[in-house]
């Protein structure tokens, strides 16, 4: 698995984790998270952001088990090609 996220101005992004299916359920994503934190703690991040889709209810109690909490919801539009 992989987390790639960023650190700008004490706001940490998660940009992305991801982990393979077979793999998943079984703390790969919780320790990559986990180290991710500490490096954030040692860089004294005040703010910590990850953007999950609305319908991946997985991912979502993944991280709020992990302290996140829902902050907004955001509604994407796309319009088509004429």
């Amino acid at each position: 698995g992989f987390l790639t996220g960023r650190l700008m101005d004490n706001e940490a992004v998660v940009e992305a984790i991801f982990v393979k299916e077979k793999f998943r359920s079984s703390g790969i994503g919780a320790s990559l998270l986990d180290s991710f934190t500490k490096r954030l703690e040692t860089a004294c991040s005040k703010n910590f952001f990850i953007a999950v889709p609305a319908e991946n209810i997985k991912s979502m109690n993944f991280f709020i088990s992990r302290g996140f909490i829902l902050e907004s919801s955001t509604i994407n539009l796309r319009r088509k090609q004429i």
